[in-house]
């Protein structure tokens, strides 16, 4: 019995490290991308993140800080032949709050201070198929765990249409299905099934940040 048990454990440390090695490749896999070009002028954070993901296929999550204002500031950045994590980094020079990191191979950029605990409230069950970004939102808005977390705090999900690519604008073959996972996940997870455009962003406004907004 002992020898069976012995043999057990060593078949799922031999997977476990296998899957963190899969994982640690794939993260290298990403930041050693080259960017041949990339140039923004004029933009703030938020357009500069979204363009180069949109350009360039690279999955990108950006928490904006509730509490720094500097991210809206307008910057002229150009990068010519340049690795993933170099053309991240030259970018943030500009943006001192923020700091990145890849988590579940999507480059998470996020405040150094004061994150929102709300992308890390866990969502037991979450699945939707469609084209539409708006009902994806709304579908989002809709979890349990979330609206709870969000009354709680006094605050709620903004689901608003923003334009007319909202009521299409994700591909027509898009469905996401995932347990036991945090918001942060959860999103993560969208951006990586994401062809076009594999971007997220999170933000709060209002006079105490009590309007969430969740985007692609």
């Amino acid at each position: 019995m002992k020898s069976y048990f012995g043999i057990l454990t060593l078949v799922l440390l031999v997977f476990v490290v296998n899957v963190e090695n899969i994982h640690a490749q794939e993260e290298s896999n990403l930041l050693e991308r080259r960017i041949e070009s990339f140039s923004s002028e004029g933009k703030g954070l938020l357009r500069i993140l979204s363009s180069l993901s949109m350009e360039h296929r690279l999955p990108i999550g950006f928490e904006i800080s509730k509490q720094e204002e500097n991210s809206s500031q307008s910057v002229a950045l150009a990068f010519e032949d340049k690795k993933v994590s170099e053309v991240i980094d030259g970018i943030l020079i500009h943006f001192p709050a923020y700091e990145w990191k890849v988590v579940d191979n999507v480059i998470n950029v996020y405040p150094r201070a004061s994150r929102d605990e709300l992308l890390d409230v866990k969502i037991k069950t979450f699945s939707f198929k469609g084209k539409s970004l708006y009902n994806l939102r709304v579908a989002i808005a809709d979890i349990p765990t979330l609206k709870t977390a969000a009354k709680r705090k006094r605050a709620e999900f903004i689901t608003l249409a923003f334009s007319k690519n909202d009521f299409g604008g994700l591909e027509k073959d898009f469905s996401i299905s995932v347990e036991s996972v945090a918001f942060r996940t959860l999103l993560n997870s969208i951006a990586g099934k994401r062809k076009e455009k594999p971007f997220w962003v999170f933000s709060r406004f209002g006079n105490d940040d009590e309007h969430i907004v969740v985007n692609f």
